[in-house]
């Protein structure tokens, strides 16, 4: 320091240089850790986290509406953070949705007795998501949600954009699959859980993971392809 700066004026400018050090280093953290987390993305999808859960059940109400047969691996976006978490999930290669004999399948029944009435096509089986597969169980939102959707806005938002007869098999996926949640809802074991209360978030995954592990299970033992949808 210069000859004559009082003891003040060194504290002062020694408060100012450890400033300016402190602000230095913790920008070089955020940028270190921000390049981190961007090497980190899309890495991994977290399935304890029921935010990440609720937007694949989600994906899955609209192809049970929409009555799609062509959801696997390939045929959505997904976009995670470097904790797993999802930021974006997108659908693509809608194409094959609509069908007007995609009937609504709740039961693994149901998928058995569409089987075998149907040709297999380039060596595959399309049909829609079976829901006691796909619905394990589903949290209050999306119940609420699904539970909401009148046949005539359904009908207003689908109109002019399929046929008659599209919608109208549209609108009976819809009723289909308000019953089966409404089982859910009212049946002996309920399954709309309620994802502010910890005991039934921990329930909600536990079914999930739990229904996901004995399809993967039961796939591998009839030697079958896996897919997001069941």
């Amino acid at each position: 320091y210069e000859k004559g700066t009082s003891a003040a004026q060194i504290v002062i400018k020694e408060n100012q240089r450890n400033k300016k050090s402190k602000q230095r280093n913790s920008e070089s953290e955020k940028s270190t850790e921000k390049q981190l987390n961007e090497s980190n993305l899309n890495k991994f999808l977290d399935f304890s986290l029921p935010e990440n859960l609720e937007k694949i059940y989600l994906l899955q109400v609209l192809d049970a509406i929409c009555g799609s047969v062509d959801r696997h691996a390939n045929n959505y976006i997904l976009q995670t953070d470097a904790k797993g978490k999802i930021l974006s999930l997108k659908a693509i290669d809608n194409d094959m949705s609509f069908g007007e004999s995609m009937i609504p399948l709740v039961t693994a029944d149901d998928f058995e007795k569409f089987c075998s009435s149907k040709k297999l096509l380039n060596g595959s089986m399309y049909c829609t998501p079976v829901y006691e597969n796909a619905f394990p169980c589903i949290s209050k939102t999306i119940y609420n949600k699904v539970m909401n959707i009148k046949p005539k806005d359904l009908a207003n938002a689908l109109r002019g954009h399929i046929t008659d007869r599209e919608l109208e098999m549209a609108i009976t996926r819809l009723h289909a699959l308000q019953e089966y949640f409404e089982k859910l809802n009212n049946g002996e074991i309920k399954k709309v859980y309620d994802l502010k209360d910890r005991n039934e978030k921990k329930e909600f995954i536990s079914d999930t993971i739990k229904k996901a592990e004995e399809i993967k299970n039961a796939n591998i033992e009839k030697n079958i392809q896996i897919t997001s949808r069941f």
